[in-house]
């Protein structure tokens, strides 16, 4: 949801802001999600969405990020606390912690496996979560020079 917010609160002579629409919003995340080789966290999306002339919060950005997550468009990834694009659905993920990529593993089996586990013990979770951190094949194999 957007609003008009008024300069100079509301007196003669003000100016309005340009308004920045949710949907414009969610596509401007998803335009920079795409263009990173890295998960971005909240505060990275704000200082790409400013750099391209957009006023934006970052609590518009945590309201974005939540509609996209709630469409699985876009994911969080936990051990960073940092977003990205939801490519491949019961995905473990590796993060390496040289170049700050993330890899996808599809791992429905197990996921099934988990949540089948969980609920025989009667728990009911909020989030499921497989994700490991280490270093990747490229930065292995460049010496930790893999974001080049």
């Amino acid at each position: 949801m957007s609003a008009i917010r008024k300069v100079a609160g509301g007196r003669a002579g003000s100016t309005q802001r340009r308004i920045y629409p949710a949907t414009d919003i969610d596509e401007d995340v998803i335009k920079a999600l795409n263009a990173s080789d890295v998960p971005l966290s909240a505060y990275d999306l704000v200082e790409r969405l400013q750099s391209k002339g957009r006023r934006v919060f970052v609590v518009s950005i945590y309201r974005s990020l939540a509609r996209l997550c709630a469409r699985e468009a876009v994911e969080r990834v936990e051990m960073t606390a940092r977003y990205r694009i939801r490519d491949t659905p019961s995905a473990l993920l590796m993060t390496c912690e040289q170049c700050g990529r993330t890899y996808p593993v599809a791992a429905s089996r197990q996921f099934e496996e988990l949540e089948l586990a969980i609920a025989e013990n009667g728990f009911l979770p909020g989030k499921v979560a497989l994700e490991t951190t280490g270093i990747c094949r490229i930065c292995r194999a460049t010496g930790g020079e893999g974001n080049e």
